[in-house]
């Protein structure tokens, strides 16, 4: 059966509106492995695994009607040789050159003439390692789906057999199986703002609610006005203009076991714990860079994911956003954490969570001009994007290989200069970050500093 022609839904066009040379609008993913893949192994299970979802074979076209929405349309000539590529590693073919070469591609474009992904097979990794680089725009879908997605091809067994079939069935067991035990986290992540999670996803799932309620409370304006009460964020190295270079860096993993029990042992949640630390990996890097970090708070835009797990086969974007502020100013771990675990709790009664988790959403519906004001006062209020997913907690393979790792990037959304993400996979939690070269052109002395500080946590706990 041919992809079908559907219209790009307004959630979506949010993507398309922030795009611009300097912040493209893409996912990064990289699976990283220690055994050689063979590209032409690799075309054939993404051509009968990824392209299941019709939108890998739809480009976006503008209607032939006036005044309508542009619109996924099956890519006539579409072939798969355009998407999947293989080079090797430039010399000396360490870490550190795979991650300046990532940093290339999330700076180049998509062929936005084309369905809108690319993957590269990195071969030569610290000798005869590979890793598949992967970049998804974020039209096609939010963070979580395009996770599942990334996920999805591969196995759980080396020797497993393919099911072409995607199952139908109500509780989404192919999915539950894959991220379980991560579905139990991805719930509490899900429940981050209470009562604001349900009511932005029903706005989500019926847009004429959300229309009416932007009526009544005065529309984009109210919106608006709610950004421009929170104010700009502080001034530090981590604002400013950005330039077309970006750059990434990730951290060594850490055990997912020691970040539970510091935890457990503190009446704390792993994301409290992961949280904690980012903030005191954010305190050491700006000292670093000489800012003034004893009376200082900075704000995170935190994405929040409002689909229920197994309906994330189903693409497209349905996430709201929370802002959160950090107490930089705190050098003590231990104080730290308690100020974000009453943050958090606060956060999750907060009126203010349900006018943040929709009103980016109503920048789809809004006019070119008055979409990238808002989109400005976003990137004003905030400094940086925290992200943390939960992943599957044992081994995937890919065509027999086993996954050693996976990193996943979401853009610099509303012109942000720089992007974490925390994901957890088989008992281990590694930090990704990208940046911006202009403003953070060494985003490995960040994930330098989250080592540093997760184990100043570890040993702060353990003198209590």
């Amino acid at each position: 059966m041919s992809p079908k022609t559907e219209p790009l839904s307004t959630a979506d066009a949010v993507w398309l509106h922030m795009e611009d040379p300097t912040n493209l609008m893409f996912v990064v993913g990289v699976l990283l492995f220690d055994q050689p893949l063979d590209i032409d192994t690799l075309r054939s299970t993404l051509a009968a695994r990824l392209l299941r979802f019709d939108r890998f074979r739809q480009r976006l076209k503008k209607s032939r009607r006036p005044l309508r929405r542009l619109q996924w349309q099956p890519d006539p000539h579409f072939d798969i040789n355009a998407h999947v590529h293989s080079l090797a590693l430039p010399a000396p073919g360490d870490e550190a050159a795979l991650q300046r070469l990532i940093g290339d591609f999330a700076s180049t474009p998509l062929d936005m003439s084309k369905p809108l992904w690319q993957v590269h097979l990195i071969e030569g990794v610290n000798g005869r390692g590979s890793a598949a680089v992967v970049r998804i725009h974020h039209a096609i879908a939010d963070g979580l789906a395009l996770i599942y997605v990334l996920l999805s091809v591969l196995d759980e067994e080396p020797d497993a057999a393919w099911v072409a079939e995607m199952p139908a069935d109500e509780d989404g067991s192919f999915l539950a199986q894959l991220w379980q035990p991560a579905a139990s986290a991805l719930h509490t992540t899900r429940k981050l703002t209470g009562t604001a999670v349900a009511q932005s996803r029903d706005y989500l799932t019926h847009p004429g609610k959300m229309i009416a309620t932007a009526k009544t409370a005065g529309g984009l304006a109210f919106a608006s006005a709610r950004l421009l009460r929170l104010g700009p964020d502080a001034e530090t190295v981590l604002r400013g203009p950005l330039g077309i270079a970006k750059r990434v860096a990730w951290s060594m993993p850490i055990p997912l076991s020691v970040v539970k029990l510091i935890g457990k042992s503190s009446g704390a949640t792993v994301n409290d714990v992961l949280l904690t630390t980012f903030t005191g990996t954010l305190r050491r890097y700006l000292a670093a860079r000489g800012e003034a970090v004893d009376d200082l708070e900075i704000r995170v835009l935190v994405p929040v994911a409002l689909r229920p797990l197994a309906e994330s086969a189903k693409l497209g974007n349905h996430f709201g956003s929370v802002i959160l502020a950090l107490p930089v100013h705190v050098a003590d771990p231990w104080e730290r954490l308690q100020i974000l675990k009453a943050r958090m709790a606060a956060l999750k009664q907060s009126p203010e969570a349900t006018i943040m988790l929709t009103s980016m959403s109503l920048v789809g519906y809004a006019p070119g001009d008055l979409a990238g004001r808002l989109i400005e006062l976003f990137s004003k209020s905030c400094s940086a994007i925290m992200t943390n997913v939960p992943g599957p907690q044992y081994p995937l393979y890919l065509n027999g290989v086993p996954l050693q790792n996976v990193m996943v990037w979401g853009p610099l959304s509303g012109r942000l200069g720089v992007s974490s993400s925390i994901l957890s996979y088989n008992g281990r939690v590694t930090l990704g970050i990208i940046s911006d070269a202009n403003l953070v052109p060494d985003p490995d002395a960040l994930v330098a500093a989250f080592g540093q500080e997760f184990a100043a946590l570890q040993d702060r706990i353990a003198n209590l």
